[in-house]
C-alpha cells in the first residue's frame, strides 16, 4: 500500500534569495508485516512559495496519476515495486529523455481520466477530492476490513449529498492509518483497548483535544453503524474514560493567535500578488475588521465600502454589520484597488468560476497551513481572526495598542 502526498520545499541559497523552491512528491510505502518507509521526488514545478501548488494544481493532479500509474502496473505485472524503483520511473518520465515502451504505456495511461484503487494507493488529504476510488474485488469481499466498510460509508454519504460527514469520515481513515501504520485494519482487532491506546496516541502526539474528541466520536459513530450491520461486536462501555465531549466556545483557547504570531503573519515576507499574500491579507483583513467570517470578506465588493466604513451582511446569519475601517485595513484595500475588471474587493473568487466554495476554502485552508509553518503556528485557520479578535477586544489595553497605535502592522 502506498500514500502519495504534495509538499514544497522553499530553496536554501543564501546568496541568491530569489532562487525558486520546488514542488516535490512524498511517497510513503506501509503494510500490515512491513515498517513504514518514505520517499521523495522532484517535480519540475517551481515557485517562490507553496502557493504554486494551487497555481499548477492541474499539473500537480497528473503527477499524481502519473505516480500511481507507475505503482499500478509494476504491482500487475508483478514487477519490483520499491519506492526507488517507483522514483526512477518518474524521474525518467519527468526527464523526458529516451522512454522505454512500458513508461510510454504509463505516460498515455496517466493522460486519461479513472479511478483509483483504493487498495494499493492512498492520496493526500488536500488532493483527494480530485480522485474518484474503487476497491478491488478482495477488498469487497472481505466483510471484517474496517477500510471496506469505510469506503462504502463514505460512498453512500456522497450520493446523499452528506458531503462534510464523508469528509469526516476520510480523515479519521487517514489518522487511524497514521496511528496503526498499516491500511489492512479488521473489526477483530478492534476493542476497548484499540481505542484507548488510539486516544492516548492522539494525546502523545500533540493533537488538540476538540480534534481527539471529534476524532473519537467520528470513530464510535462508525463503530455504531458497523454494530447494527452486524460486522462488530461492541460493548457500550468502549468509549468511557476517554474524551469524546463537544468543545463550545469555552474552547476557544486553543483558537487564539498570541500578539506576536500575529505581528509575524503581517509583517510575513511574501511575493506580491502571490496566493500566500492574498490569503494572509484577508487573514489579516478579517481581524482588523473585528473578526469576519472567509465567505463573508470573499464576496466583498466596492460597494460596500462607504467612506470610512465597511457594510456588509454576513452570509451565514444575514445580520448586517458596520465596521470603521482602520489605517490597516485600508492599507490592505488599498493594495488591491487598481487591480482591473475586479468584480470583488480581494480577487479569490475572480477565477472560481463554477468551483464550490468548499473548495476554495480548501484553497485557502492549504494557504494558511503554509503561512502557519512559516512562523511557527502550524494550526492556523481562517476564523482564528475572529477568536483572536474577540480576545484582544476583551482586554482593553491590548485593544488600544493594536487599533490605535498599529502595532500589528
Amino acid at each position: 500500500m502506498f500514500l502519495i502526498s504534495v509538499c514544497f520545499r522553499a530553496a536554501r541559497s543564501r546568496g541568491n534569495r530569489d532562487k525558486p523552491g520546488v514542488v516535490f512528491y512524498r511517497i510513503t510505502s506501509y503494510g500490515s508485516d512491513e515498517p513504514r518507509v518514505e520517499r521523495s521526488v522532484n517535480s519540475d514545478i517551481h515557485g517562490r512559495d507553496g502557493g504554486v501548488i494551487q497555481i499548477e494544481r492541474e499539473r500537480v493532479i497528473a503527477h499524481i496519476r502519473l505516480l500511481y500509474c507507475i505503482i499500478e502496473q509494476r504491482i500487475l505485472e508483478g514487477e519490483p515495486c520499491s519506492l526507488d524503483d517507483i522514483v526512477a520511473d518518474f524521474k525518467s518520465v519527468i526527464g523526458g529523455n529516451g522512454l522505454e515502451k512500458g513508461l510510454q504505456d504509463i505516460v498515455e495511461r496517466s493522460k486519461t481520466d479513472f479511478s483509483i484503487r483504493k487498495d494499493l494507493v492512498s492520496i493526500g488529504r488536500e488532493f483527494k477530492d480530485e480522485f474518484s476510488y474503487i476497491c478491488s474485488a478482495s477488498m469487497t469481499d472481505d466483510r471484517d476490513r474496517l477500510s471496506r466498510f469505510v469506503f462504502q460509508l463514505t460512498q453512500s454519504l456522497t450520493k446523499e449529498q452528506r458531503v462534510s460527514q464523508a469528509r469526516n469520515i476520510n480523515s479519521l481513515q487517514s489518522s487511524l492509518l497514521d496511528f496503526t501504520q498499516t491500511a489492512d485494519i479488521f473489526f477483530s482487532q478492534i476493542d476497548i483497548g484499540f481505542i484507548h491506546d488510539y486516544a492516548d496516541w492522539l494525546r502523545h502526539k500533540g493533537v488538540i483535544e476538540s480534534t481527539q474528541s471529534f476524532y473519537l466520536r467520528t470513530l464510535r459513530s462508525v463503530l455504531n453503524k458497523a454494530y447494527k450491520e452486524g460486522l462488530i461486536n461492541m460493548s457500550g462501555d468502549w468509549f468511557k474514560g476517554v474524551d469524546t465531549k463537544i468543545y463550545g466556545s469555552s474552547s476557544e483557547a486553543h483558537r487564539i493567535v498570541s500578539s506576536e504570531v500575529l505581528h509575524r503573519i503581517a509583517n510575513l515576507n511574501l511575493a506580491d500578488n502571490s496566493p500566500l499574500a492574498l490569503v494572509r491579507d484577508m487573514f489579516m483583513f478579517g481581524f482588523y475588521c473585528e473578526g469576519m467570517e472567509l465567505i463573508d470578506i470573499a464576496n466583498l465588493k466596492k460597494e460596500n465600502i462607504k467612506g470610512n466604513i465597511l457594510e456588509y451582511h454576513r452570509r451565514l446569519k444575514g445580520l448586517k454589520r458596520s465596521v470603521v475601517l482602520g489605517e490597516q485595513a485600508k492599507k490592505i484595500l488599498e493594495r488591491y484597488k487598481n487591480m482591473g475588471g475586479q468584480k470583488y474587493l480581494f480577487p479569490l473568487l475572480e477565477n472560481a468560476g463554477a468551483v464550490t466554495f468548499g473548495t476554495v476554502g480548501n484553497y485557502v485552508r492549504m494557504c494558511l497551513l503554509t503561512i502557519g509553518q512559516s512562523v511557527g503556528f502550524p494550526r492556523l485557520t481562517f476564523s482564528m481572526n475572529i477568536s483572536t479578535y474577540r480576545a484582544f477586544v476583551s482586554r482593553v489595553s491590548i485593544s488600544d495598542i493594536l487599533f490605535q497605535h498599529g502595532t500589528i502592522a
